[in-house]
């Protein structure tokens, strides 16, 4: 008799175990871009734009939940991220550069990898690693993990790029996320392109473009700590150096 119970005890606790693990993923899935070690805050030290800080929070999960861009002599520009049933992602912007003292909220349905399934730009296919391959107005070409050309339908140029030997392992694309002139998949850019919502990141850091060249510092594991970007000749809209600093959570 003691066997007996003894066992129907253990099946309650089996069952109510997997009922809570359960609720609490619910759907979740973790492929390693929340586990990354977390970027705080990207701040630019030298250069025109010297004084603009973008500054990231993280839910439980490890999922993007506000990011905030401010500058010295302007209102700051707030994004806050809800995902609804890992289907939908919904976010809600103030002050967004041309619509200052209002606000409005972005919905963009996800696919089963928690990837931008539709947004401003039409309906997105993904490869099977992940890698965003087209939108109903680009077509992008992938190659060793990184994008190396895209092919805007509403511009007449390709936009290429060189990527360095180094390993990005920071949980964000700083190229997606900062640099002049690098592809957008969205009319809107909110950054989670470079948080890897939209398919998987470059694996490696960025060298160049046809504007710009990049040079990076790093800590004593690996992580990028500062960064320079130097327009070319063929950059027509500045001509100064600007170096970025990069803050982790830990």
């Amino acid at each position: 008799m003691k066997i007996k119970y003894l066992c129907f005890v253990l099946l309650l606790t089996w069952v109510a175990g997997a009922c809570s693990k359960d609720d609490d993923n619910d759907g979740f899935r973790d492929d390693g871009r929340f586990s990354k070690r977390k970027v705080s805050r990207i701040y630019v030290s030298e250069g025109e734009e010297k004084g603009f800080n973008l500054i990231f929070e993280y839910n439980g999960r490890g999922e993007i939940a506000r990011i905030t861009e401010s500058w010295v002599d302007k209102d700051s520009t707030v994004y806050e991220f809800t995902f609804t049933d890992d289907a939908v992602c919904m976010t809600k912007v103030y002050n967004y550069p041309g619509r200052r003292g209002s606000s409005f909220t972005m919905i963009r349905p996800l696919n089963e990898q928690l990837y931008v399934a539709r947004c401003t730009t039409g309906v997105h296919s993904y490869d099977a690693e992940g890698h965003l391959l087209t939108t109903g107005r680009d077509t992008l070409k992938w190659e060793a993990g990184n994008l190396v050309e895209g092919n805007e339908k509403s511009d007449i140029e390709y936009l290429e790029y060189k990527y360095t030997d180094v390993e990005n392992k920071s949980n964000i694309d700083f190229s997606m996320a900062m640099f002049y002139h690098y592809y957008r998949p969205d009319w809107y850019d909110d950054y989670l392109d470079a948080l890897g919502y939209y398919g998987k990141t470059n694996r490696n850091l960025l060298a160049s473009t046809r504007y710009c060249t990049y040079t990076y510092k790093y800590d004593k594991k690996g992580y990028v700590i500062a960064f320079t970007e130097k327009p070319t000749s063929k950059n027509i809209d500045f001509n100064e150096p600007t170096t970025y600093k990069v803050e982790y959570y830990d």
